[in-house]
């Protein structure tokens, strides 16, 4: 009896396992489209490398989506030289200023998109 209780809980873990991988990887694509939807029709792109160690500071303005792309999806921001922020993949920001971003990584460089309204 307490074979067949092992088998059939293990039948269902692996069976709800798929399950679950897939609800995730559909409301991680919505979050990401609806972020990127963020900044309406007229946007434009500017896509950053930032190599290991070392930072960029770039000019934003009004709305705006950081959006990392590659292996490296940790980052750090400041605007206008405020508190450093720590970033996940991305950032919804309504600013105007200089925003710097810091690659804390030693070994990957970061790939980012910034998106801004036009």
């Amino acid at each position: 009896m307490d074979e067949q209780l092992i088998e059939i809980l293990l039948i269902l873990g692996l069976s709800t396992f798929p399950l679950l991988m897939v609800a995730w990887v559909r409301t991680y694509r919505k979050l990401i489209e609806g972020g990127l939807e963020y900044v309406g029709e007229n946007y434009n792109d500017k896509k950053i490398t930032v190599p290991p160690n070392k930072s960029a500071t770039v000019y934003v303005r009004g709305k705006c989506v950081l959006l990392s792309e590659g292996m490296n999806s940790w980052f750090t921001i400041r605007i206008n030289n405020g508190v450093r922020q720590r970033v996940f993949k991305i950032r919804l920001i309504n600013t105007e200023g200089d925003l710097t971003i810091i690659n804390e990584s030693r070994t990957m460089p970061l790939n980012l998109v910034i998106r801004c309204e036009a």
